[in-house]
């Protein structure tokens, strides 16, 4: 029994003395203080162990807080009434980490928004307050960090500069080539309010979606200044697709044949993956227009077609299978020539109207026995001897060449004299009877 309290004894006086290097490895100290809006407040802790490295968290609008070569320090101005909480975490160089935790509780002049503490050292404005150093030109201490939000929500932005005299806070585009005043975002952001304008703290309430990708940034003016701080982009997260804007819409040409345009469309989108359609029509309407298989793309090349055609593409954005609202470009006039009018190839020669001299001098044989009167005076009495005359015959206008034949003519004219003969024989034989 003597023996086994022996142990026990030893047993508990190792797990005290493990306890008590645990707690002196790990050493927690809280403290709680309070301060006043306007008024200048300083605090510090001092650090017997020599550390390996140093993290401060937190923020109290108005004061600088920061490491030194013993500890650290909080010191400055409150601006804003509140509970805060700041904390210093130490590794220290033996080994170990130690937590320093200062809850500030800052109330307001008449005494109100202050939880209680123990009452901080307030330095008197006796010349003996910690003074900026420096050149006295503006010098920025801390920048503000991006702040991911949902649509509708809130972020804080915090920025601080020595020597500064005031502080301007500012909204700047994705693209930089719009920027507002936080004081007047809210008139061109449904549903925005801010808070803190004249502060080193910058609140946004009722984020729209349409501040996705901006940045907000602080202008601090001094000795030196303006001088800018670094821009914190504010994070937007939304599945629901936004619909984009055509910054660039195609243009049309006039072109002659065999020349080719390509037709183009500039569009951007917050969020998702752009999709195009390209369109034409025949009345220059960026509506109701017959849709062109396979051009999809941000680019179309139209093919050669005479007259004008308009063109337009509709825009629209794509997210997780969802579409936002879509958009239609301007129209753009593609205009080729009008193609130009067939002239009727050449006839063969002896084949047209005129070209009677050929087929008359293949022919004169029958027209020289022609029984009309009026070809008896075609005959040329001029003619050298031997020449045979040559007769033509004016023809009608428009009648093809294949319906002007003579040999129609010459068989009825040989019909109509053997009827003439055979009635001539008749009568000479009945005239002969006759006289018998």
């Amino acid at each position: 029994m003597k023996l086994f309290n022996q142990r026990l004894f030893a047993f508990v006086m190792i797990f005290c003395l493990l306890s008590a290097l645990a707690a002196a490895a790990y050493a927690d100290k809280s403290t709680t203080v309070t301060a006043t809006v306007g008024k200048d407040f300083q605090y510090s802790e001092s650090i017997s162990d020599t550390l390996k490295s140093m993290e401060l968290r937190g923020e109290c609008p108005g004061l600088i807080f920061g490491g030194t070569s013993q500890g650290f320090v909080i010191q400055g101005m409150p601006t804003t009434a509140g509970r805060y909480t700041l904390q210093t975490i130490v590794e220290k160089t033996a080994g170990g980490t130690d937590t320093y935790t200062v809850i500030i509780d800052v109330k307001n002049p008449d005494g109100s928004g202050a939880s209680g503490g123990e009452q901080a050292v307030i330095v008197p404005d006796d010349g003996t307050a910690p003074k900026p150093t420096g050149d006295g030109k503006v010098a920025i201490t801390k920048h503000p960090t991006g702040e991911t939000v949902e649509p509708g929500g809130s972020a804080i932005f915090i920025a601080r500069a020595d020597n500064a005299t005031e502080i301007i806070w500012r909204l700047v585009s994705p693209d930089t080539t719009n920027t507002y005043t936080a004081k007047e975002a809210p008139n061109y952001f449904a549903g925005l309010s801010v808070e803190g304008l004249d502060s080193d703290t910058l609140i946004l309430h009722g984020i729209p979606y349409a501040l996705n990708r901006w940045c907000v940034e602080a202008k601090f003016l001094g000795e030196g200044g303006p001088v800018y701080s670094n821009g914190a982009r504010i994070t937007v997260i939304s599945s629901t697709p936004v619909k984009p804007e055509i910054s660039a819409d195609p243009k049309g040409a006039s072109l002659k044949a065999g020349e080719k345009t390509e037709l183009k469309v500039s569009a951007s989108t917050v969020n998702g993956t752009l999709r195009y359609q390209w369109y034409e029509s025949s009345t220059d309407r960026n509506s109701n227009g017959t849709a062109i298989n396979g051009a999809t793309f941000s680019s179309y090349t139209p093919p050669e077609k005479a007259g004008t055609t308009y063109y337009y593409v509709n825009v629209w954005s794509a997210l997780d299978g969802n579409e936002s609202t879509h958009v239609n470009s301007k129209t753009a006039a593609v205009t080729y020539p009008a193609p130009a009018a067939t002239t009727p190839a050449p006839a063969a020669p002896g084949a047209q109207t005129g070209g009677n001299t050929a087929q008359t001098g293949q022919n004169t044989g029958a027209q020289a026995q022609s029984p009309n009167p009026n070809n008896s005076n075609q005959t040329s009495e001029d003619s050298a001897p031997g020449t045979q005359a040559v007769v033509t015959t004016a023809e009608p206008e428009g009648v093809p060449t294949r319906q002007r034949s003579h040999t129609p003519i010459v068989i009825l004219i040989l019909v109509l004299a053997a009827v003439l003969l055979a009635a001539c024989v008749s009568l000479f034989f009945l005239k002969r009877t006759g006289d018998s």
